[in-house]
């Protein structure tokens, strides 16, 4: 699969989530990005895949939902649950899907993707709300982003590409 079309395609699901955010946009963006991906062969972590984005949609609700809940992330828009609209949970299940063709040749490298989601998911939440969708972020709340952020790719690989299995030693 082409990398770079790989990533223009989930930043458009990125942009039609945060500027469609009245509407079901970003969750039909997700949705056909997920398809994309479920037709892509060999699809890494195998038949399992599918179950990478419905983890990514309950993390989302689990961490961004609390901490929203915490009044630490405040959206524009009507919630869906717990303080998220609708877009976000998609969001993290669309990024869910597309983490072992992102950084299937990182799989070995664990702290270098703790290291790009630490930084890179506090930005893009940042964007979001130069974009005026997320209105408010409290200054304690970009740490626990962070984390959120280094935490679920480092997991999803581990899960997507687990270390092979050493036979065990041969009693005589």
């Amino acid at each position: 699969m082409n990398l770079a079309l790989l990533v223009v395609a989930y930043k458009a699901v990125w942009v039609t989530s945060v500027l469609g955010r009245e509407a079901w946009w970003g969750a039909i963006a997700s949705a056909i990005f997920l398809s994309y991906l479920a037709t892509r062969s060999p699809r890494p972590g195998g038949r399992r895949w599918f179950l990478l984005p419905i983890a990514g949609f309950c993390f989302g609700i689990l961490t961004d939902g609390f901490w929203a809940q915490q009044g630490g992330l405040v959206f524009r828009q009507d919630a869906f649950v717990w303080g998220l609209p609708l877009w976000m949970p998609t969001l993290w299940a669309a990024f869910a899907g597309a983490i072992p063709f992102f950084l299937q040749k990182l799989r070995n490298r664990l702290g270098i993707v703790a290291l790009i989601g630490g930084i890179g998911g506090p930005v893009a939440y940042l964007a979001t709300m130069n974009l005026g969708t997320l209105t408010e972020a409290a200054p304690w709340v970009w740490p626990m982003v962070a984390l959120e952020w280094a935490l679920f790719p480092v997991l999803a690989l581990c899960w997507a590409f687990p270390a092979p299995q050493t036979p065990a030693p041969q009693q005589s």
